[in-house]
């Protein structure tokens, strides 16, 4: 009888039942030995872990599935990667890449990050590492924080201990800087998608940065329209964030710069692939701010304040919940207004 183990043969005379291993082994053999030690590691985790918690449903599914993906009711970043295998088809592109981005920062922060060391100590440590090891801004931290709370929420709801109480990580701010264009400046990008010089592959990330700049629609929304959905006054769609039915109207600006390019939702591009163009965009048309695709949806919200636009409409119109977090670019409207003051200065000189 021989013994298989990933289509290596060993002889059976050579192994030894009480050991597990093989005697006298040669140099093919030794690592055989090797993983043979690994495995029955494995199994004495998982074991010892479900033994510690009799309360914990345990069977041949939960044992090989524990096995093959590593202890994920022992280690938090085993866990964070199986929930994030499983939510891959509720989570949109841009928030799934936030949350692996988040995920190779843990496991830059520990290789293994037991259960049984989370605690307030934890949390602390991490947000020093992304500070002062990444050099990551608050609200940065504040926001990969975020789904590791998630997670350890949904760790607690399926029985694994550990020594701290999940709700209580202090999240805290996530918005940062809410840049957005001015009029001036958006006029340039206008010209640039305009200009009979300007490549097809600029001009159409151009397109579809300003009409989100006319709609106020996030990047996942834009990317997800037909241009056989534009033909009409008004586009029907569902908001991805949060799988809502929405119906909005298309102003002239939004219907003269889908008309402007006939690839305009029809060539798509990657979410990465345009938010590095709308950086070579600014730097062609002389933009010094820092300009991602999310940018437009701020400019759409100061812009529609400013031109005299009702802050109970413009919550309607991005969608958000709570007017609390439309009151944001009031105030921003607001602060603008009082530096613009100043210019009263230059009367009596």
């Amino acid at each position: 009888m021989r013994i298989l183990l990933k289509n290596i043969y060993v002889n059976p005379t050579k192994f030894c039942n009480k050991t597990f291993q093989i005697q006298r082994p040669n140099k093919e053999e030794y690592v055989v030995n090797m993983m043979l030690k690994d495995f029955d590691g494995r199994v004495n985790t998982i074991n010892m872990y479900y033994f510690s918690n009799p309360e914990l449903e345990f069977n041949p599914t939960i044992f090989k599935n524990e096995f093959l993906n590593g202890h994920t009711r022992g280690d938090f970043i085993l866990f964070f990667q199986e929930c994030l295998k499983e939510d891959r088809s509720k989570l949109a592109d841009g928030t799934r890449g936030r949350y692996q981005s988040v995920l190779a920062k843990l496991k830059q922060f520990k290789k293994e990050i037991p259960f049984n060391s989370i605690n307030d100590k934890f949390v602390n440590e991490f947000r020093n590492f992304l500070k002062f090891t990444l050099g990551n801004m608050d609200t940065t931290i504040n926001s990969n924080l975020m789904p590791v709370k998630k997670y350890l929420i949904r760790a607690r709801k399926s029985g694994i201990k550990f020594p701290m109480d999940p709700y209580d990580i202090m999240v805290g701010n996530t918005n940062g800087n809410r840049t957005y264009l001015n009029a001036s400046e958006l006029k340039k990008i206008y010209e640039l998608y305009m200009a009979t010089y300007t490549s097809d592959s600029i001009r159409i990330v151009a397109g579809y940065f300003l009409f989100a700049c006319m709609t106020g629609l996030r990047i996942s929304n834009v990317q997800a329209l037909n241009r056989d959905q534009l033909l009409d006054d008004d586009v029907s769609l569902v908001i991805v964030k949060s799988n809502k039915d929405k119906t909005i109207a298309l102003n002239k600006n939004a219907k003269r710069i889908i008309s402007d390019h006939p690839e305009l939702f029809v060539k798509k591009f990657s979410d990465k692939h345009i938010n590095e163009t709308l950086k070579i965009i600014c730097r062609m048309v002389g933009i010094q701010k820092k300009v991602s695709f999310h940018v437009a949806r701020h400019t759409f919200a100061t812009q529609f304040l400013k031109m005299g636009g009702k802050v109970e409409n413009l919550q309607q119109l991005l969608g958000h919940s709570n007017i609390k977090e439309t009151m944001i670019y009031v105030h921003i409207v607001q602060s603008e207004a009082n530096e613009e003051i100043f210019l009263l200065d230059k009367l009596l000189k």
